[in-house]
């Protein structure tokens, strides 16, 4: 094609008029040039312009010096200058069919595949990659305004073509038999790649059909095993039947079919362990699929969204599905682009053009580390594509209008420690799944009261379960409780494989835990003081630094983001941390210095709590109260254990222990009888009416535990008003 015009952003940004390269200036006017360029015959705003020239810090008069980076730039391009032209929404470039690289690009990589099948394939996509002088705007990498005008967006999207005419290239070689000239292509690829199947197929098929079906084999396997090992998940049918044609040494292997006009993504994998408890899961998610555009899974690390996701997915029958994992995604700009690829198209418009309403299940994992770009460009698809319905996994919600929200809780525990409730608990069968998958011998029925435990104290969070049961091949059900003490670094994995975040418990926490404001992660660690279940008001009292409804806020964002829980009974909302958080929340709250203070403010705010249940509890038993009681009972008890290691005086202990009593009809007496053992001997001489009411509350914790004798002296020393001897 010969024009004579010709402006490129496929490599350094340039302009040539009539083959002579044209001076641009410097990195301001060459910016400008930039995005008028990839604007694709757009106006580009002033504000936008002046974002991409001085990021977050313009100078003063910023759109004065806009104006004048303009006049210079128009004044370098000569003749082409008149091309620029300044409209009432911004700034345009006028480029002409053909005049772009980028344009050139894209035609070809058209007629190729139009061409499929014919030499002339093969040349078009030559042509194609040729238009690359290098990597896409290699000059403007480093400038503060690249993300937010858009220019690092439209960097990942022209690499993301060039991705798509090296492969298509590869394939149209390979279909021309030109397998001993592409290897050392394919071999560049499948290592840039090492988890994208394609070029691993392509690979295989170029050094089965050179003779080397050995050769061939290892570099399937070796993909098979390092998919199933890092991501947990199968190859495609694809790769099995191409592991077979090689077996079998047939002298045609096919090669990988070339991206048809309207696209369609490969089978999704799934997940090789058993998707234990999630049936309810799974049907409310294809409920949920069957009205909703965007249905989003949400729930805490490691709770098993992507597994319930896929498993929804797979059981679709209607559409096409096609897979996105954003966990490898870091940059807002490249979401746009990845979720394109999974769609089989190398950019978000040629995906919006050319689906129109073809039906597609877009299945985005992990957006919670990049949920506004996701938003956006969700946003964007479905204004476009009518057909295309949305299944995210997420710790918080994309925010979306159309969006139905899933939050996934933990599995089911076992109700008692026999064998029958552990048979019967989808945590338990978890646990005993992935230990025998680890190579681990472990005996359900001889351990049922160990296995009961340890999935209540792992709160029946599957990655907590399944890093547990890694250490099941060296340690008892036991032994692995005496070590949970150990804060979190008992559960990690020794090896490297799977995303980092899923390779400890103190990672899974901390993916979501960075991404809080430092306020928000502040209060967070504050949280940790408590051991139950606690309201707004008892989480202000303790950790707000703030109002209430900064408090609230505060709340909102750790419930949005998974990391706390709630539950609603008798008209009060209850907030509360799993295990897994409290443990890490009062690690940060230990390495702050605050530990000794908030403990302080947490004892006050426990003891005003159990005052006040105590006052209306004589004249009145609402269901409120019991409610309030039986939330508060292991703060209190955590409390009175504080109070006896810490405090001087019983001024707190002694009032704090007589609300324990209130609910032993539903729990042990035995521990109650132990606290209030442990308060009184701590402060063995102090009087007066608290000492008293304790000592007959521990009497009845007594009697209910079996000790009548001790039972017996408590109640006479609370009649009696003095302390009895302690024994």
């Amino acid at each position: 094609m010969s024009v004579d015009v010709e402006f490129g952003v496929l490599g350094p940004v340039e302009v040539r008029h009539r083959g002579d390269g044209l001076p641009l200036g410097g990195t301001r006017p060459r910016t400008v040039l930039a995005l008028l360029l990839c604007a694709d015959g757009h106006p580009v705003g002033d504000e936008r312009l002046i974002d991409a020239l001085w990021g977050d810090d313009p100078p003063d008069r910023a759109r004065a010096r806009l104006h004048t980076t303009v006049s210079r730039l128009r004044a370098s391009l000569g003749e082409v200058g008149a091309r620029l032209r300044r409209e009432p929404n911004g700034y345009r470039m006028v480029v002409e069919p053909g005049e772009l690289d980028l344009h050139r690009a894209e035609l070809l990589l058209h007629r190729a595949r139009a061409a499929r099948g014919t030499p002339g394939a093969t040349a078009l996509l030559r042509d194609a990659l040729a238009c690359w002088r290098g990597p896409a705007l290699a000059d403007l990498a480093d400038l503060p305004g690249t993300e937010a005008s858009g220019l690092a967006a439209d960097r990942v999207r022209f690499d993301a073509l060039q991705h798509t005419v090296r492969a298509e290239l590869l394939d149209a070689e390979l279909a021309a038999g030109h397998h001993h000239e592409v290897l050392p292509d394919a071999e560049r690829a499948a290592a840039a790649e090492p988890l994208r199947e394609r070029p691993h197929r392509q690979l295989a098929t170029a050094l089965a059909r050179a003779g080397r079906s050995v050769d061939a084999l290892a570099v399937l396997r070796g993909y098979r095993a390092r998919l199933v090992d890092e991501a947990g998940l199968d190859p495609s049918g694809e790769l099995d039947a191409l592991e077979a044609a090689v077996l079998a040494q047939q002298e045609t292997v096919v090669p990988e079919p070339a991206v048809p006009e309207l696209a369609v993504p490969g089978p999704v994998p799934c997940a090789t362990t058993t998707l234990h408890g999630r049936d309810a899961e799974l049907t409310e998610v294809r409920r949920l699929l069957a009205l909703a555009r965007v249905v989003t899974v949400v729930g805490v690390g490691g709770v098993g969204k992507t597994r319930v996701a896929r498993a929804a997915a797979a059981a679709e029958t209607g559409r096409v599905v096609a897979l996105c994992e954003l966990d490898g995604v870091t940059e807002a700009a490249a979401v746009g682009c990845a979720i394109a690829d999974a769609l089989g198209f190398p950019s978000p418009e040629a995906a919006g053009q050319a689906l129109g309403s073809a039906e597609r299940l877009l299945v985005l994992d992990d957006c919670e580390h990049l949920l506004d770009a996701v938003a956006r460009v969700v946003a964007v698809l479905l204004a476009r594509c009518p057909g295309v319905t949305v299944l995210a996994t997420s710790r918080e919600p994309l925010g979306l209008p159309e969006e139905h929200v899933l939050a996934l809780g933990t599995l089911a525990l076992p109700e008692r420690d026999d064998a029958a409730s552990v048979g019967r608990s989808p945590a338990a069968r978890l646990l005993a799944e992935r230990a025998a998958a680890c190579g681990a011998r472990l005996d359900t029925d001889a351990d049922a009261a160990a296995v009961a435990v340890l999935c209540r104290r792992l709160d029946g969070l599957p990655l907590a379960l399944e890093l547990a049961a890694v250490r099941l091949r060296s340690l008892t059900p036991e032994e692995v409780l005496e070590h949970l003490d150990r804060r979190l670094r008992l559960l990690r994995r020794t090896g490297t494989a799977g995303p980092a975040r899923h390779r400890s418990l103190d990672a899974a926490v901390a993916w979501s835990h960075d991404r809080l404001p430092e306020p928000t992660r502040r209060f967070f660690a504050r949280l940790g003081v408590f051991a139950g279940r606690f309201t707004a008001d008892h989480a202000h009292a303790v950790a707000g630094d703030d109002d209430l409804l900064g408090t609230v806020d505060h709340l909102d964002r750790l419930v949005a983001a998974s990391m706390i829980t709630v539950q609603q009974r008798a008209g009060r909302t209850w907030y509360a941390l799993l295990a897994t958080m409290r443990r890490y929340a009062r690690d940060r709250l230990e390495e702050r210095g605050e530990q000794q203070a908030v403990r302080d403010r947490w004892v006050d705010s426990v003891l005003a709590a159990a005052v006040d249940a105590r006052e209306r509890m004589v004249h009145a038993w609402p269901a409120d109260l019991l409610v309030t009681l039986q939330n508060l009972h292991t703060d209190v008890a955590d409390a009175l254990r504080w109070c006896v290691a810490h405090d001087d005086g019983p001024d707190r202990a002694l009032p704090l222990f007589v609300p324990m009593c209130s609910v032993l009809k539903n729990r042990s007496a035995m521990p109650v009888a132990d606290l209030g053992d442990a308060v009184l001997r701590r402060w063995p001489d102090t009087g007066g009416r608290a000492r008293c009411e304790a000592a007959a509350a521990a009497a009845i914790a007594h009697v209910l535990r079996g000790s009548a004798e001790r039972g017996a002296t408590l109640a006479r020393e609370a009649l009696a008003g003095r302390p009895s001897s302690p024994r």
